[in-house]
């Protein structure tokens, strides 16, 4: 039995169609063309499930090779029953595809809705950081100000605190050169800058920056009225925040400024007798520290320095300069 192609197809199609129609039947029962007028659509029904039967069973040849040249019973059984499974399968087939793509498209859908609100987590910290520094920067300047009002003291470290890491170093690098410039001839502008290098130091949660208690240390102890307990203290932190870093052999006057503050207190408990062995041999260390740095000079020529070693008796070629 010789079918020719163009019947083949013809045998497939139809089988295909009538797959379709038991698939459609099998769903939803026999249905047939009608109109919905709630959706204002026109339902194909079972004609509809016979058109992808058909479409599925022309694919499933696309998919598994088949000769449509029949020549026996047998062969036209095979092809009979593969164009049945084929239409039967399109529609299921097309289901499971569509709702795989939905599923994806859900996924990446969310997955997309995620990534967006990410960013813009990210932009809404970003710009809310942007506002911390320059409230922060505002109220350094206005701190450093000597003819503006002083910022109260929680309000500056709040906003010190809240300030980002490359901004709190912007503010330290100010201070710094505030103190520098004005400890000698302005003491009541270098003492603005006590406020803000406190609240730096309450900011160091982590006791990284030395520096910050050092130059709290020196403020202290250069106001008008210094308080050289604090200020000894702020440098006992710094000396030990720098040992346990890569600057321990930096940083000298740490040991000089501490000597002098101990001088200080010494000369005010005992102004005319020598100082005790401990507290004589911690300020001798410090200036042995400080000495090959600064140069024995530098050092005597501090009034403190210099009533001190009289009292104690001591020369300055003793402090192994």
């Amino acid at each position: 039995m010789d079918i020719p192609h163009v019947t083949a197809l013809l045998i497939v199609t139809l089988s295909g169609a009538i797959g379709g129609i038991l698939f459609g039947y099998r769903k939803a029962g026999l249905v047939w063309p009608h109109r919905e007028p709630e959706k204002k659509s026109v339902q194909l029904g079972f004609l509809g499930d016979s058109v992808f039967g058909a479409a599925g069973a022309v694919v499933i040849f696309l998919i598994v090779p088949a000769e449509l040249n029949l020549k026996s019973a047998g062969e036209l059984i095979r092809v009979l029953a593969l164009s049945l499974v084929g239409g039967y399968g399109g529609p299921a087939v097309l289901d499971r595809a569509l709702s795989m793509t939905i599923r994806e498209l859900a996924k990446k859908t969310g997955e997309l809705t995620d990534r967006t609100e990410t960013v813009e987590s990210r932009l809404a910290a970003e710009d809310q950081q942007r506002l911390a520094d320059v409230n922060a920067l505002a109220l350094v300047d206005r701190q450093s100000e000597i003819d503006a009002p002083e910022v109260p003291e929680s309000e500056l470290t709040k906003a010190v605190q809240e300030a980002s890491e490359s901004v709190r170093n912007i503010i330290f690098e100010r201070a710094h050169s505030l103190r520098r410039s004005t400890w000698r001839d302005n003491k009541a502008a270098m003492a603005r800058t006590i406020r803000i290098f406190r609240a730096l130091v309450e900011a160091d949660k982590a006791h990284a920056h030395h520096r910050y208690h050092a130059q709290l240390g020196y403020a202290l102890k250069d106001q008008q009225n210094p308080d050289l307990t604090e200020a000894r203290a702020a440098l006992n932190r710094a000396i030990s925040i720098r040992d346990k870093g890569e600057d321990r052999d930096w940083y000298p006057f740490y040991e000089f400024n501490r000597a002098i503050c101990a001088i200080g207190l010494d000369n005010r408990e005992n102004p005319d007798r020598p100082s005790d062995e401990e507290k004589r041999q911690a300020i001798i260390e410090d200036l042995e520290v400080a000495a090959p740095h600064l140069h024995m000079p530098k050092i005597v020529r501090e009034k403190a320095v210099r009533t001190w070693l009289e009292r104690n008796s001591l020369e300055p070629s003793e402090l192994g300069a």
